[in-house]
């Protein structure tokens, strides 16, 4: 009996973590949404990326752009060059001892798609616009083959508009974060619904398309 109100109060402790845990990194990333360029970051993050990304991205053209810090996060940006719009960028980001790949079209300043290889992609929900699909396990030319069909639903099926991008990297995603930010606050109840979020719909999103 004893042991079994242990495991009640273990269990509920727990729950109760995720929501307090949500709310704090939340509240968190809206008070300090900036994201810093740090150039002297940029050969620590070059350096970590694996060789055979790194050679894929050369074959693909694309070219190291600059590094930043997001609060404990180090990224890497990656850009395409020598193509029109939409812009295309490749994104290397290490927080600790994790490590997240994930490709990037920017359509215009307020509709964007990002393939990813994180579990965590879809802890917090998105506002349209926002486009995401993960793909945990995929190699790095699936996961390319997966950001093009991703590119060819949005512009075709959705006949989301291509424009010229007018935001710098660094101005869109400080943007992009306040608006995740004010969708994630616009969900009632929403740190209770991130025992949801966590434990559920983030695995129940992953390898499928949008």
């Amino acid at each position: 009996m004893e042991d079994l109100i242990l495991l009640v109060i273990f269990l509920g402790v727990a729950l109760l973590s995720i929501p307090i845990s949500m709310y704090i990194s939340v509240n968190k990333m809206a008070q300090s949404p900036a994201i810093v360029q740090r150039d002297d970051l940029a050969p620590e993050v070059v350096a970590a990326l694996p060789p055979d990304v790194a050679a894929f991205l050369d074959v693909l053209g694309f070219k190291f752009s600059a590094a930043y810090k997001f609060h404990a996060c180090h990224i890497g940006i990656w850009e395409q060059q020598g193509t029109a719009a939409p812009r295309r960028l490749f994104s290397f980001s290490r927080t600790g001892l994790s490590r997240t790949t994930e490709f990037i079209t920017e359509f215009s300043d307020d509709y964007s798609l990002t393939t990813t290889m994180t579990k965590a992609a879809f802890v917090f929900p998105r506002s349209y616009g926002s486009f995401m699909q993960s793909f945990p396990k995929y190699s790095i030319q699936q996961l390319w083959d997966q950001h093009g069909h991703g590119e060819q639903f949005i512009t075709s099926d959705l006949a989301v508009p291509v424009k010229q991008c007018t935001l710098s990297f660094a101005d869109g995603f400080h943007i992009g974060v306040l608006r995740q930010m004010a969708c994630i606050r616009s969900v009632p109840l929403w740190p209770i619904r991130g025992i949801y979020w966590f434990f559920l719909k983030r695995f129940l999103m992953q390898n499928r398309p949008i």
